[in-house]
């Protein structure tokens, strides 16, 4: 496991890019997709969950889906949800993450962000490209990657 590196996925939406399967109160991350029998939100934790502990994870999330993200993933701590008051788009959700970090964790960590959208079916190769990304941001003393 990583000492200072942290997960973070971006979850949520306005329902509009998967219609008519996705809807305002059914978004993108919580739809499942072929014989996959879990969320994409619940496989993107799934696939991280093999390098980083629950509690090396974090969430953004806006506050109508907060209830339903937070049943896809139950061991994730709830202080790791971060409820945004209003939709703003990837960028002030991607702020949100990283200063929540430095205030609760500390000035140096690598945290790692992407969509819990997309389904990977290589999840070997996924991991790889993570760990070898976090290897690169600790060399070169950078805060984050995504």
């Amino acid at each position: 496991m990583a000492a200072n590196v942290y997960a973070v996925a971006i979850a949520g939406g306005a329902g509009t890019r998967f219609w008519p399967l996705s809807r305002r109160h059914k978004p993108k991350p919580l739809l499942q997709f072929g014989s996959q029998r879990a969320s994409l939100l619940a496989a993107t934790f799934a696939r991280v969950r093999t390098w980083l502990a629950p509690e090396h994870w974090w969430m953004v999330v806006g506050h109508e889906h907060a209830e339903a993200c937070a049943a896809e993933l139950p061991e994730l701590p709830a202080a790791h949800m971060l409820v945004e008051p209003a939709r703003r788009n990837t960028a002030p959700a991607i702020a949100l993450a990283a200063y929540a970090l430095q205030q609760h964790l500390a000035p140096r960590v690598v945290q790692g962000l992407g969509t819990s959208t997309e389904p990977i079916c290589v999840k070997n190769s996924i991991l790889a490209g993570c760990k070898f990304s976090v290897a690169f941001v600790r060399a070169y003393l950078l805060d984050s990657y995504s």
